[in-house]
């Protein structure tokens, strides 16, 4: 069940997207875009004395304006299904293109992450913070209209924990540092 609504999601925010674009600009370079994208993170929550293997899935949906042909603005919105938590992490990204073709991209991302149970552990409660990046990618592909795209990053999220050890007890509140490296397609339109 599960699977099928991640992939109607998915499908989703790949197929309405296009039915909603207005008329673009003429000339070479599009001004607006949108970007699809998925990834896999992989790393660990917490610090020091508390470390642990956390990951998963990812799914962002972007809508961006590009001020140049080397740089561009876009906002996110994406969806993290970890092993301890889910997060809805909204940023604003800025990207650098480089490369003779422009064919490279540096992406720095700032933001606020959301956070809620996945219903695993019942006795916990995830609350939301910091949420910033870099990603280095490149084109796969690229055409007028359509780009397939590959990269791979640095991702930082805090959020906060609450936990209640006992039925009727005192919640205590701390926050995890959760250090990912992702690797992440896409395509933009």
């Amino acid at each position: 069940m599960r699977k099928k609504l991640v992939f109607g999601l998915w499908f989703c925010l790949l197929v309405i997207p296009c039915f909603l674009r207005g008329q673009e600009e003429s000339g070479a370079l599009k001004k607006t875009f949108t970007r699809l994208s998925g990834d896999y993170k992989i790393g660990g929550t917490g610090d020091v004395y508390f470390f642990t293997y956390n990951g998963g899935l990812g799914f962002s949906a972007a809508q961006g304006y590009r001020i140049s042909e080397r740089f561009s603005l876009a906002g996110e919105i994406s969806f993290e299904q970890l092993k301890d938590a889910n997060l809805l992490p909204l940023t604003l990204a800025a990207e650098h293109h480089f490369g003779k073709k422009r064919k490279r991209f540096l992406k720095i991302h700032l933001g606020y992450a959301f956070g809620f149970t996945n219903g695993v552990y019942e006795n916990y409660g995830v609350g939301g913070g910091l949420a910033t990046g870099a990603d280095y990618g490149f084109y796969l592909l690229k055409t007028k209209n359509i780009r397939l795209l590959a990269s791979f990053g640095y991702h930082f999220r805090r959020s906060g924990l609450r936990y209640r050890p006992f039925t009727g007890g005192a919640e205590i509140h701390d926050r995890l540092d959760n250090h990912f490296v992702s690797l992440r397609t896409g395509i933009e339109f």
